[in-house]
């Protein structure tokens, strides 16, 4: 299944996601603002641990997501310090 849109538009669509053994691949974007990554990154965790494909790993999926998320970022994020 494959999902694109909005941050925002994904959450609604997906705020109850069924797993049903099929992958899932989310194409998203979020502005800059350090509050809505970090939201991203708790809603992307919350249905990892739903599909418990890394089941007793997700806080070192966790920190991986939020360096790749973070470094992808970073040069927009200096440039609005």
């Amino acid at each position: 299944m494959v999902w694109v849109g909005s941050f925002r538009s994904l959450q609604s669509a997906l705020h109850r996601p069924c797993f049903r053994g099929a992958p899932l691949e989310v194409h998203t974007w979020v502005g800059t603002d350090i509050g809505l990554i970090s939201s991203l990154v708790d809603w992307l965790m919350s249905l990892i641990a739903a599909s418990r494909c890394v089941h007793g790993k997700e806080e070192f999926v966790e920190l991986a997501l939020r360096e790749a998320v973070i470094r992808q970022n970073s040069g927009r994020l200096a440039s609005l310090l």
